[in-house]
């Protein structure tokens, strides 16, 4: 028997064993975990012609996400867009441990109690809001992909399967 042989045979099973298991947990990481959080993470939300009726006075009413921007509120009895005057938009509340937006009557105004509704943009609870940040997420999902295409490729070609290529 030439037991070197059998050893660089069983090492080569053992480094192709390796690399597919990476590979394939690799793959369910990359189409499962980063790619499905990339837009959770760089897009914003938007609401459009939502109902909610505004609470009686000091009370807050809680809207999607944790900042908010372009809000307009319309009445929903008369159709005639609500003052900004009568209600202040609270950004980045934690309210329960939770990171929130939130609308509140203002005391002098009338619309305790009325239906509006309310169009909108929001940033997810996920949202990172540092532009820097924004831009790397996609770099992390393309370096993850690379890595993977070379962790596959290496074997392959260390164990010289492609040589025929050369001629």
């Amino acid at each position: 028997m030439n037991r070197k042989g059998e050893q660089n045979v069983m090492l080569g099973i053992g480094v192709l064993f390796v690399a597919f298991l990476t590979i394939v947990v690799g793959l369910a990481l990359y189409s499962g975990g980063i790619v499905g959080s990339i837009g959770e993470v760089t897009q914003l939300g938007a609401i459009s012609n939502d109902s909610i009726t505004l609470p009686a006075n000091g009370s807050s009413t809680v809207l999607s996400g944790k900042v908010i921007s372009g809000f307009t509120a319309i009445n929903a009895s008369t159709g005639e867009i609500v003052n900004a005057n009568n209600y202040t938009l609270n950004n980045n509340e934690v309210v329960n441990g939770v990171l929130q937006a939130s609308i509140t009557p203002t005391v002098d105004s009338n619309m305790f109690s009325h239906a509006i509704n309310v169009t909108y943009t929001f940033q997810p609870l996920t949202y990172a809001s540092e532009g820097g940040t924004r831009g790397i997420v996609p770099l992390i999902a393309i370096f993850m992909a690379l890595a993977i295409a070379l962790l596959a490729l290496v074997p392959v070609l260390k164990s010289g399967a492609l040589d025929f290529i050369k001629g």
